[in-house]
């Protein structure tokens, strides 16, 4: 005897009783309820990581202007623009002067707090549509 024919044969001799009325609803209510609550904590969570990455972006832009000046970052952009051929002739060493004096981890930092803040915003957008106005009641 297999155990599909076995469980055909169980539920075919039980015998099904009424359920109360209202229970579907009730339980369809409650299951609607807690993923509404659910997307509302969902929500929290994303908007307090990107106000988090919002804060975390002003000093890391700080941070990077501050290396690009002490570095002499700024002082071969401003070379680029006024004397272009200087450049051009000099490019080999130009180009290894930008990537030394590069602010590598302020650049990382600004990048990594905008990825944060941007990716927050979309994964918490889906959560949007999610809540309904009966849940706050």
């Amino acid at each position: 005897m297999t155990t599909e024919t076995s469980y055909k044969r169980l539920f075919t001799n039980i015998t099904q009783e009424q359920e109360p009325e209202g229970v579907f609803d009730a339980v369809t209510h409650r299951i609607e309820h807690y993923r509404a609550v659910q997307a509302r904590i969902y929500l929290t969570v994303h908007i307090s990581f990107t106000a988090i990455a919002i804060i975390a972006f002003i000093p890391a832009i700080q941070y990077v202007t501050t290396e690009s000046v002490n570095s002499g970052f700024m002082q071969y952009v401003s070379l680029i623009i006024s004397d272009g051929t200087l450049v051009m002739n000099n490019w080999k060493e130009f180009s290894l002067l930008i990537a030394e004096s590069l602010p590598v981890i302020g650049s990382i930092a600004c990048v990594g707090a905008l990825f944060i803040c941007v990716n927050s915003i979309f994964r918490g957008i889906k959560y949007v549509p999610k809540i309904s106005i009966k849940t706050f009641a």
